[in-house]
């Protein structure tokens, strides 16, 4: 991963405001390079303008020699299709989300390309409008495609064939997700690394209508929600895949506002256990799943350390060390963006990346669906891993 300095992170964060954030990030710095003098005047051409803005600040508050508390922040491209091409260790699809690579990927660009390709007729799509259907596609939409492509036609067989030469992980990951739901089950059940418990009610909108004796007999149709099972559904493939998405989020958090005094208590402990031969038992969801979070890791003691398995020992103190040889900054996400103070962007970038590349090595989408599917499962990667790929990557977060 190339790294770059503070005062070029807040460059590509004006630059990204400014709506350039599909270039490269070296694009990106140079175009603030460019345009250093004249920065403010350019702020009601930004797509961002009052973040734009706020960023153009803090540049001339440096220029300045004046301390900022300004954060900038990197978004995951795609993130959903990005994290199905990472747990079906999908080596196109996560290039084409930028998961790995040096080159700032756009999927729906790409998959806008492959349609019109696939159609080579006169009728060309634009880019605006095969996001409008790839975004609710990817969670699950049915109804969208046709909508936009009709039935029966040979723009949507185009489309489907073009998401699934440009995302053939999230292609073949969906209908399983899709076929894991229970019919009339009030929840859907499964876990993620740190211990979160994802329990997803199943609800149905139901009507009522209400006569008001008072009002002369009025009446009115009232509209309430009831925990009631369906026998259809397509929410399992869009909540797993966010789940996911919400364990990348708090887990980066943790690694990167680590407490550095109870971290490095915990190492002692850690190291003592290694010393000793006693084979322990497995903890969490280490065992079914082959990830490792820090989630409780800064209280622990003894009782729990000495009683873990010498894998599950040795991996976390792994992990930890890895925490402790960087320095401890808060952060903050909206959604899929990762905001921090510029000093410390490149240690966001790799961190995002070592998550992922461990979600690709683990097993989690097998502990998942075994889950929802209520007996084994375990599903067939695209390669054997892909993970090296990701560390090497730039512009997972972008």
């Amino acid at each position: 991963m190339k790294q770059y300095s503070p005062i070029e992170y807040l460059k590509i964060d004006i630059a990204n405001h400014y709506g350039l954030d599909k270039e490269q990030f070296e694009t990106r710095i140079q175009w603030v390079n460019d345009n250093i003098h004249c920065l403010e005047s350019l702020e009601s051409e930004a797509d961002n303008k009052y973040r734009f803005a706020g960023a153009v600040i803090a540049l001339r508050n440096i220029q300045a020699d004046k301390p900022t508390g300004y954060l900038v922040g990197l978004d995951a491209a795609s993130s959903g299709p990005q994290i199905m091409a990472c747990l079906m260790r999908d080596a196109i699809g996560a290039e084409n989300t930028c998961l790995v690579g040096s080159k700032r990927n756009d999927v729906y660009a790409k998959v806008t390309e492959a349609m019109n390709h696939i159609l080579n007729t006169h009728k060309a799509y634009d880019r605006s409008t095969i996001k409008y259907v790839l975004m609710p596609f990817f969670y699950g939409s049915k109804k969208k495609p046709k909508l936009v492509f009709g039935e029966d036609t040979d723009e949507l067989v185009a489309f489907y064939q073009a998401q699934a030469q440009i995302v053939p992980g999230a292609s073949e990951l969906m209908p399983i997700l899709l076929n894991s739901w229970n019919a009339m089950a009030e929840e859907h059940f499964w876990v993620l690394p740190d211990g979160f418990n994802a329990r997803v009610k199943v609800t149905q909108t139901k009507e009522k209508k209400i006569e008001v004796d008072e009002l002369n007999h009025a009446s009115f149709m009232y509209q309430y929600t009831v925990i009631a099972g369906e026998e259809d559904g397509l929410a399992n493939i869009a909540n797993p895949i966010q789940s996911v998405d919400g364990y990348l989020v708090r887990e980066l958090s943790r690694r990167c506002n680590h407490d550095k005094v109870q971290l490095s208590r915990v190492t002692s402990l850690l190291r003592r256990r290694l010393n000793m031969t006693h084979v322990g038992s497995p903890m969490g969801q280490w065992d079914s799943q082959h990830i490792m979070s820090i989630v409780g890791y800064e209280t622990m003691g003894w009782d729990e350390v000495g009683s873990m398995t010498h894998s599950h020992a040795k991996e976390l103190l792994r992990l930890v060390e890895r925490c402790l040889s960087r320095p401890s900054f808060p952060v903050i996400s909206v959604h899929d963006e990762f905001m921090c103070h510029p000093n410390y962007m490149n240690y966001i970038r790799l961190t995002y990346m070592e998550i992922m590349a461990e979600l690709s090595d683990s097993t989690l989408i097998d502990d998942i669906l075994t889950k929802l599917y209520h007996k084994p499962i375990r599903v067939k990667k695209m390669t054997d891993s892909i993970s090296d790929l990701i560390l090497q990557g730039e512009y997972a977060i972008s």
